[in-house]
C-alpha cells in the first residue's frame, strides 16, 4: 500500500478521515494564537501528535506484514521446464509462455493451460475455495491430444502457439486455441484453464503452460484495493463530532453577533 516515499504523506493524509482528529487540530490551532486563548498551546498539540503517531506507526507495522506475506508468497517454489530438465523457480519469476509441472497439494502459481495430468484421461481435481469460498472439488480436464504429447513428464517436445483474449476478472470465462503444428488447431476453455490460487487435490501431477501471470490473473483482476475500513462505532463518532462543530460554530456565531450589536450601541457610552 505504501513505499518509503509515500508512507509518510499518505498515512498522515488518513490519520484525518478522522473528524476527531480534525476537531482537535483546529482546537490545537486556536490555541496557538494567544489573542484568543489563554491556555498553552502544548496542551493541545501534544496529545494529537501522541495519538496521530501512534497510529501511524500502527498502520506502517500492518503494511509492513502485508509486505512480508506477499514476499512470502511471491518466494514460494514452482518447477519449470527448462533445456530439458526441470528446475525450481520462485513463483515471481514466472512468465507467460512457461511450462510448470504443480504437485499434489500444490497452489498454482498463475492462471495456465492444463496440458497433461497424471490421469490416462487427463482429468484434474482442484480446489477453488481461496478464490469463490466453494469447497466442492472442481473438475478440470487436459485435451486428448496434448495428454498424449504431455503424458511423460521426464521429457517433453512440445510446439506450437496458444491464442486467448486479454485478461479478464471472469472466473469462470475463458477462450482460446492451441496450434500443435500440421495444421491441427484445438479450442481451449474454461475446463482448461487452472486459476491462480487454486489447489491441486486428488491429482498427483499437472503439466500446465502459463497464459496470465502477475496482475492479469484472474484472482489479481479480482482483487480490490486497499482502503480504509470504519467501524459503525467510528462513524458514529464521526457525526457526532460533526455536530459537535456544527454547534460551536453557531454558538460562536451568534456570541460574536451580539457581541458585534453591543459595541455598535455601547461602546462610545463606556469610552
Amino acid at each position: 500500500r505504501y513505499n518509503a516515499l509515500t508512507f509518510l504523506p499518505f498515512a498522515l493524509l488518513n490519520q484525518f478521515k478522522r473528524y476527531a482528529n480534525i476537531y482537535f487540530l483546529i482546537n490545537a490551532i486556536l490555541q496557538s494564537i494567544p489573542a484568543i486563548s489563554p491556555l498553552s498551546p502544548i496542551s493541545a498539540v501534544a496529545p494529537l501528535v501522541v495519538v496521530i503517531a501512534l497510529s501511524i506507526l500502527r498502520e506502517g507495522f500492518e503494511d509492513m506484514q502485508r509486505y512480508k506475506s506477499d514476499l512470502d508468497t511471491n518466494s514460494t517454489k514452482s518447477q519449470r521446464y527448462m533445456d530439458g530438465v526441470w528446475e525450481d523457480i520462485e513463483w515471481k519469476d514466472l512468465v507467460v509462455g512457461d511450462i510448470i509441472r504443480v504437485e499434489e497439494g500444490q497452489f498454482f502459481p498463475a492462471d495456465c493451460v492444463v496440458f497433461a495430468s497424471s490421469d490416462e484421461k487427463g482429468i484434474v481435481f482442484i480446489n477453488t475455495s481461496s478464490l469463490d469460498g466453494e469447497k466442492n472439488l472442481k473438475q478440470k480436464f487436459a485435451l486428448r491430444e496434448t495428454q498424449e504429447l504431455a503424458a511423460d513428464s521426464r521429457e517433453l517436445r512440445i510446439m506450437g502457439t496458444i491464442r486467448c483474449g486479454p485478461p479478464s476478472p471472469e472466473l469462470n470465462e475463458f477462450s482460446g486455441s492451441i496450434s500443435l503444428g500440421a495444421g491441427q488447431t484445438l479450442l481451449l476453455s474454461a475446463k482448461q484453464l487452472m486459476l491462480r490460487g487454486s489447489a491441486l487435490v486428488n491429482t498427483s501431477f499437472a503439466i500446465c503452460i502459463i497464459v496470465y501471470t502477475g496482475d492479469d490473473s484472474k484472482i489479481m483482476k479480482n482483487a480490490d484495493q486497499p482502503h480504509d475500513k470504519q467501524s459503525s462505532i467510528e462513524q458514529a463518532v464521526n457525526k457526532l463530532i460533526m455536530a459537535i462543530i456544527g454547534l460551536q460554530f453557531l454558538m460562536s456565531l451568534v456570541i460574536f453577533v451580539c457581541f458585534f450589536i453591543w459595541t455598535s450601541k455601547y461602546a462610545a457610552i463606556y469610552d
